[in-house]
């Protein structure tokens, strides 16, 4: 006998959402109550934050919640051990909270498994108010983020079809951090150079859709249909860093679309720092990323560590990192589909000349260290920001 979400691949017309959900938190064990309060019959949207040694930033996050146009939602933290106060910060805002704002604890290490922790319990809750109302959306973000006033209610609206399984939104540095780099460097649009990059494939409509942790949305189905965030382990035995993405991948592989959100939120540049700081050899895997699934040295202030870089790090290393950066991108949005022939190389002839996609596939299992990788990204640099008009 097919399970709901077996006929749900085949036919996502004829799946019934209630059973989807009861089978998938029968699958996952989930029969503890986190939250005693009932999910109100009014809302509509869960924001689920992971958090850990958050002080100093989850306010900002939260209050930019008290500010959404959309009011028909709740905000559930799932604190991943936090030993530096976060939970108090969060305890003493709650009073100011024009929102529902829930706490739960996950004691086991790992961005993925916190997620997921809030995540199940938002499902288990639309469960359990049973009052026919399965549309329910899930959204994800970091405790870094400060989403515009105008986040929640695109996502509301992004929901228009009953086959979109998921949207992808991007996310940005803040100006005072772009302003400083362009000061002290002469770069400008240093790291927002790359959410404009992806929003560029988006709106030619070429390459995979990505959904990232800071900034994607789901409803409670497709998140049940597509087996929820998993914590994976890679062959080193390290924890993954693309929950979120992988997620999105098995909704896609069920028959939903995945589209873009089109709404930024401005994320928090620690992690980018450090790693030009330390000159780290792969962007978006630092040294400081530990076993254990944490990001436990990139703690300081953003703008400490904006200025030890602006002062001690040469031009040549952040425009080297920039095009690590931007060489990802590449990989992950356009070379890896075009490999699995998902896209045609036709498909990309607006954007790349026909020697950069060479250079790509010859290059996109590893990130190279040649000679060639600095010219091919800046000559494709310069027309990029022609055509975005930079």
């Amino acid at each position: 006998m097919q399970t709901s979400r077996e006929r749900g691949i085949s036919s996502l017309e004829r799946i019934s959402p209630e059973s989807v959900i009861e089978e998938y938190l029968t699958e996952n064990s989930l029969n503890d109550q986190l939250i005693k309060d009932r999910l109100d019959p009014e809302t509509r949207v869960s924001v689920v934050i992971p958090t850990y040694n958050e002080t100093g930033v989850i306010t900002r996050c939260l209050q930019a919640l008290n500010e959404q146009s959309y009011r028909a939602f709740e905000v559930i933290v799932v604190d991943n051990g936090s030993i530096d106060g976060t939970v108090r910060e969060i305890n003493d805002f709650r009073e100011q909270a024009n929102y529902p704002l829930y706490v739960v604890e996950e004691s086991t290490p790992g961005v993925a498994v916190a997620r997921k922790k809030g995540m199940d319990e938002v499902l288990r809750r639309v469960l359990e108010r049973r009052n026919g109302e399965y549309h329910h959306i899930l959204v994800v973000t970091d405790a870094d983020t400060i989403p515009p006033k105008e986040w929640l209610e695109k996502i509301t609206r992004g929901f228009n079809h009953h086959l979109i399984g998921g949207l992808a939104g991007t996310h940005e540095a803040s100006k005072e951090i772009e302003e400083k780099i362009y000061e002290t460097m002469g770069i400008r649009n240093y790291f927002n150079i790359i959410p404009s990059l992806i929003e560029l494939f988006e709106e030619r409509g070429i390459g995979r859709i990505k959904m990232s942790g800071p900034n994607s949305a789901f409803t409670a189905t497709s998140y049940a249909l597509g087996g929820g965030i998993k914590h994976e382990i890679d062959s080193n035995g390290n924890p993954k860093l693309n929950e979120t993405n992988n997620l999105g991948d098995r909704i896609r592989q069920c028959g939903y679309r995945l589209v873009p959100l089109g709404c930024r939120v401005i994320k928090n540049r620690r992690r980018e720092l450090y790693e030009i700081l330390t000159n780290c050899k792969d962007s978006y895997f630092p040294e400081g990323f530990s076993s254990s699934g944490r990001f436990n040295v990139i703690r300081k202030d953003e703008l400490e560590l904006l200025n030890v870089a602006c002062r001690n790090v040469p031009k040549e290393t952040w425009e080297n990192y920039r095009h690590k950066m931007i060489y990802k991108v590449i990989i992950n949005f356009i070379i890896r589909p075009l490999t699995l022939g998902e896209i045609k190389r036709s498909d990309t002839q607006e954007i790349f000349t026909p020697e950069e996609i060479q250079f790509f596939l010859s290059n996109h299992s590893f990130l190279p260290n040649d000679q060639y990788l600095p010219k091919v990204i800046g000559n494709f640099l310069f027309r990029l920001e022609t055509m975005l008009s930079l």
